[in-house]
């Protein structure tokens, strides 16, 4: 772990001096690269364990822990990087410490980016199987229905939604109307269009 994040951040300060402290692509540009890397990673879930070394490396560099560094950085690669460590946490067994990531991403970026969203979307879930908060949950999750406009997000957020309205006892026809009133309630545009589209193939696979 200390060899990993010891070559991180050296990369990424070789990097900056080559292009010099004020150039903010001697930053981003490693950045970068480095989450194309934990992209990868990320697909097979053996890696995704060890993504945390990773991050880490990146948290403990001079771009996350820089102030005027790390609020000149791209936002949506920032808040990746937090969310592949909370995956990795939690696929590792750590699940207070990636639940604590999680909220502090749907806390500060929600809904400004697609890692906010699916990150307030794991944190409704694990409230809500860990700690047994079906309200609390229920609420996060139709906030990400009627406020994001990120179409990933969209089926696990319906899976986690139907399984804590099953747990209150509600019958599988109130629950499709349930949903057809969420999704009727959200503004006009394409991606209520989407939701429309995306329910429709989820209540054919799941009802």
């Amino acid at each position: 772990l200390e060899k990993i994040e010891s070559f991180l951040i050296e990369y990424i300060k070789n990097y900056n001096r080559f292009f010099g402290k004020k150039n903010l692509y001697g930053y981003q540009h490693p950045l970068n690269k480095i989450l194309e890397f934990i992209y990868e990673m990320e697909k097979d879930y053996d890696s995704l364990v060890k993504v945390q070394y990773i991050t880490n490396g990146i948290m403990n560099s001079e771009i996350i822990k820089n102030d005027s560094i790390r609020k000149e950085m791209d936002q949506d690669k920032i808040s990746s990087v937090y969310e592949m460590h909370a995956h990795s946490l939690f696929s590792d067994g750590k699940t207070n410490e990636a639940k604590k990531i999680y909220k502090r991403l749907y806390d500060e970026y929600f809904p400004k980016n697609l890692a906010s969203v699916q990150s307030a979307r794991s944190y409704a879930s694990l409230i809500f199987r860990f700690e047994g908060k079906t309200d609390e949950a229920e609420s996060i999750l139709l906030r990400i229905l009627n406020e994001s406009t990120y179409p990933e997000a969209i089926t696990g957020t319906f899976l986690v939604l139907k399984e804590i309205w099953e747990k209150k006892g509600v019958n599988q026809k109130q629950i499709a109307q349930q949903f057809i009133t969420v999704i009727d309630s959200t503004p006009p545009g394409n991606f209520k269009n989407y939701l429309k589209e995306e329910f429709t193939k989820f209540i054919l696979k799941y009802f």
